[in-house]
């Protein structure tokens, strides 16, 4: 498996795991370069820069590991 399919599927597991967690009231973390956006009764939550670090964490130690 190359570097860059394994970097995009470990961004989309930290996305969808980022959703997954997402608190009743609010995103469960925000960092800057997060989107979250409420309009009326319609919030909006994009987790960029999250789960961009927890897949440079992810990548980082499974990269270790691997070879």
């Amino acid at each position: 498996m190359t570097y860059i399919k394994l970097f995009f599927i470990l961004y989309f597991i930290s996305a969808v795991f980022l959703f997954i967690l997402k608190r009743r009231g609010k995103p469960p973390m925000l960092i800057p370069g997060d989107l979250y956006r409420r309009v009326g009764n319609i919030k909006i939550y994009i987790p960029l820069a999250s789960s961009l670090v927890i897949t440079l964490i992810l990548f980082a130690l499974l990269n270790k590991y691997i070879k």
